[in-house]
């Protein structure tokens, strides 16, 4: 063998599959969790938009008579102060 003949050796060969091996399975672990981050980012978009989509539906609502105790405070008669009970008239708690 000369000096001017060039090639890969055995030994090379497997020290770079052993070094792309170790790259692909380091990727390999954080698919899973990258896939639940986007999974749970969705959820979250979507609890969000749909939250807001019924707080405006409640703000745009008209109100036949005013409740007893107004649990979300767009009532026309209610005024510049809070509730005095806890208890809500839908069912949910007053949130102070």
């Amino acid at each position: 063998m000369t000096l001017n003949e060039r090639g890969i050796t055995l030994a090379e060969v497997l020290m770079a599959t052993a070094m792309i091996g170790i790259g692909l399975v380091g990727l390999l672990t954080v698919v899973p969790i990258s896939s639940y981050a986007v999974y749970e980012g969705n959820s979250l978009t979507t609890a969000t938009f749909l939250a807001n989509q019924k707080l405006e539906e409640i703000k745009n609502g008209v109100w036949l008579q005013i409740p007893a105790n107004d649990c979300v405070g767009l009532s026309a008669g209610n005024g510049d102060f809070a509730p005095t009970s806890n208890t809500c008239t839908r069912g949910m708690r007053h949130c102070r």
